[in-house]
């Protein structure tokens, strides 16, 4: 077996901290029910401070990527 890189064995770690703190590092398969650009076409008429209740599921593995990465930086 090869030697981890510096790099791999940081990631390794960070996952693993992420684990101990209940959060899982690879995320979990939902499946989503509206797609951005529909909701806001949707919604397009209604201002901001009216939005309640209203639920939707979209695919935001980006801005979910984003927030670990900030996270992990701080750990």
């Amino acid at each position: 077996m090869r030697e981890l890189t510096e790099q791999e064995v940081v990631r390794r770690e960070k996952a693993e901290k992420l684990r101990e703190i209940g959060l899982d590092p690879f995320g979990q398969r939902y499946e989503r029910d509206s797609f951005a650009s529909d909701i806001k076409e949707k919604y397009k008429d209604i201002p901001h401070d009216e939005f309640e209740n209203i639920t939707v599921i979209i695919y935001l593995r980006v801005l979910i990527l984003v927030i670990l990465l900030v996270y992990m930086v701080k750990l």
